[in-house]
């Protein structure tokens, strides 16, 4: 991701993601470190659901099948 997706500023239109689902998978075997505060947050915010997959940081080249599986599943 680019530096500044995470230290700038951005405002959304017409609500932005309101009222949309948002789901966030979280790859866990093994699981990235550096992502482990994002999953600890996501998990208490009630506005997101939240699953797993075992499966590495690129699951969508380590794991194609289970990663689309469970993207269509949702």
């Amino acid at each position: 991701m680019p530096l500044q997706t995470y230290i700038g500023t951005f405002t959304f239109k017409n609500s932005g993601s309101d009222g949309l689902k948002r789901t966030y998978i979280a790859m866990v075997e093994p699981a990235y470190a550096g992502l482990i505060s994002d999953h600890d947050r996501i998990k208490v915010d009630k506005t997101w659901s939240f699953t797993t997959l075992e499966a590495g940081h690129d699951a969508m080249v380590t794991a194609p099948q289970e990663l689309a599986a469970l993207l269509t599943s949702l």
